[in-house]
């Protein structure tokens, strides 16, 4: 998920994958190894109570240097399902 993660902190979308470059992969992938996971919601656990999501989860991440300044804007978020 820190790819994805990575990907989206350097203002990319998911579809923008297959078009990016490979010097922009690497620059991407150098750089997921800088987040942090700050909270991750199951939405299949029945504690949840929420069902809209179906088996989601939900990957909340920071990077590092933002966690360190404390500067949760850039915040980055990645829903994975089955």
């Amino acid at each position: 998920v820190r790819f994805w993660w990575s990907l989206q902190y350097f203002g990319y979308k998911p579809e923008d994958v297959d078009n990016l470059s490979s010097e922009i992969i690497n620059k991407i992938k150098t750089e997921e190894d800088n987040f942090i996971l700050i909270l991750q919601i199951n939405f299949g656990d029945s504690r949840i109570g929420i069902d809209y999501f179906g088996e989601s989860v939900a990957y909340f991440g920071i990077h590092k240097s933002d966690l360190e300044k404390l500067n949760f804007d850039n915040a980055v978020l990645v829903m994975q399902n089955t």
